[in-house]
């Protein structure tokens, strides 16, 4: 795997980007990274879907440092995911600690949780956690957190665009999860706030099959002729 470090990070500050969708590769990263050569990041949103994309994954990398959690949920247990309890597994195991949430009687999530989960990680690895701040507004957290280096956006569809909006218009790297926004008009928006702005953007599309790559080819080679409608299925529950 590929470790991008913290200096070719913000290297790509300096020039100006649209979204992307990088292959999941790139995000890999093993061994010791100095405080100094970490990246600080935000995480905004803290419910299921962001306790298995960060804060039992991202969270892991040497070369990341989580330093400020935003949802307006500080903790609850009235959450809906696919499963009733698959991801307090996952934090069991990820934390080696078979009693976590063993009082819980639903679906636990919010940022005080994401905190929790993310604290005792760095505590177990002897990692200082720097303290991670904690807030309800994420137009706050951009205003109070001036030397984090990007916010991973990973929150209900509808609130995706203003946020990597805010996001890179404050010069900080928009990490986000599908989509980019939920309308197109928005979508647009977005990628010319990346196109304006010299941070960079990532967006974490975790489905990296060949056949997207086949597909792209032949629409940017024109051999299917103009796209006029799209008819697409997932997998998923």
């Amino acid at each position: 795997m590929t470790t991008v470090d913290r200096r070719t990070f913000l290297a790509g500050l300096g020039s100006a980007s649209a979204l992307t969708i990088v292959p999941r590769r790139v995000l890999g990263g093993a061994g010791f990274v100095p405080p100094s050569d970490q990246i600080l990041l935000a995480q905004v949103g803290c419910g299921t879907q962001a306790q298995r994309q960060v804060n039992t994954r991202l969270v892991k990398r040497p070369d990341l440092q989580f330093v400020a959690v935003v949802d307006p949920n500080q903790d609850g247990q009235e959450y809906v995911d696919w499963e009733p309890w698959g991801n307090r597994d996952r934090i069991r195991e990820f934390l080696n600690d078979p009693a976590w949430g063993a009082s819980d009687t639903g679906i636990r999530a919010g940022r005080d949780v994401a905190r929790q989960i993310m604290e005792t990680w760095y505590r177990q690895q002897g990692r200082p956690s720097r303290g991670i701040r904690s807030y309800e507004d994420y137009r706050e957290m951009l205003e109070k957190e001036p030397d984090i280096q990007g916010v991973v956006n990973i929150t209900p569809d509808h609130q995706h665009g203003p946020i990597n909006i805010s996001a890179l218009r404050k010069g900080k790297a928009a990490i986000s999860h599908k989509p980019v926004a939920s309308v197109l008009a928005e979508v647009r928006r977005v990628v010319q706030a990346a196109r304006d702005s010299a941070a960079p953007s990532h967006l974490l599309a975790y489905n990296n099959e060949p056949d997207r790559y086949t597909l792209a080819a032949w629409i940017n080679a024109g051999v299917i002729g103009t796209v006029r409608e799209v008819h697409n299925w997932s997998s998923r529950p």
